[in-house]
């Protein structure tokens, strides 16, 4: 028997159930996992890096630039222990560990929830 143990902030819980708990539940029924899609999304405000580890921010698909890449709002404080920013959330853009910020209209990984729900 398996255990996945998940953090009780519902944002950690979320990120942790996506990228662990949801693989081994598919190999567990002998099932090829589906990778977790991710685009290059453009983020609409300054993001901060922490040092020593990554993040991922819930966010809201904005708009579309003119090249047609989206354009990401982070929702919420940041809080991993909010789930309102969840409800409104189209996905999760990764926020590398490292220095400094993410400037408003830089690119980052996003991980949109349509693909992230999908059983197939």
């Amino acid at each position: 028997m398996e255990i996945v143990g998940l953090p009780g902030n519902p944002v950690s819980a979320l990120v942790n159930f996506l990228l662990f708990g949801r693989p081994m539940l598919f190999n567990k029924l002998g099932i090829t996992p589906p990778i977790l899609s991710t685009m290059k999304a453009r983020c609409t405000e300054v993001l901060p890096r922490r040092f020593n580890r990554s993040e991922f921010i819930p966010v809201q698909i904005s708009d579309l630039n003119e090249y047609g890449e989206s354009i990401v709002r982070k929702l919420g404080s940041g809080s991993s222990s909010s789930l309102s920013p969840l409800v409104a959330a189209d996905g999760f853009a990764l926020v590398e560990a490292g220095e400094g910020f993410i400037e408003a209209g830089e690119r980052v990984d996003f991980y949109p929830f349509q693909s992230a729900f999908s059983v197939s």
